[in-house]
This record gives structure tokens, sequence and C-alpha cells, in this order.
């Protein structure tokens, strides 16, 4: 998925916040990036690996289920 459609679905996300976590998911390689040979550019970001795709699904359902909590942890 490009880092616009990202963007659009990860609501409340700063884009700086956005660019720099998938720089970081990039390093640690839980997000392979891709940049296409197309006019304008374009770049995919993917899930590299099946259990990688499946806990970062976990995570990601787990946070937004607790996000008032993380928010405000009183």
């Amino acid at each position: 998925m490009g880092f616009a459609e990202l963007r659009r679905r990860v609501n409340g996300v700063s884009e700086g916040s956005l660019a720099e976590s998938l720089r970081q998911l990039v390093r640690h390689r839980l997000v392979e990036r891709r940049s296409l040979p197309v006019v304008p550019s374009h770049v995919e970001n993917t899930l590299p690996r099946v259990e990688a795709a499946v806990f970062l699904i976990r995570l990601t359902d787990w946070i937004e289920g607790n996000v008032a909590d993380l928010i405000d942890p009183v």
C-alpha cells in the first residue's frame, strides 16, 4: 500500500509520525519498501512475512481497542 493510502487508513496520525514509523519498520525489516518505476513515482509498503502481518494486525486491533487507556492511562 502506498503512503497516501496508509495515511488515509490511519486516522489522527501526522504525516511526519507516519513517515518515521515506516522508516523504523523498514529498518527492522517488518515492512518492505519498494519503489515502482512509474511516473509519477510510487512507493509500496508491504509486510514481507506472514507471521509479521498476523502479529501487526493483532497489535493494531489491540491498540484500537485500548486507545483511550493508552492516551489517558489514569
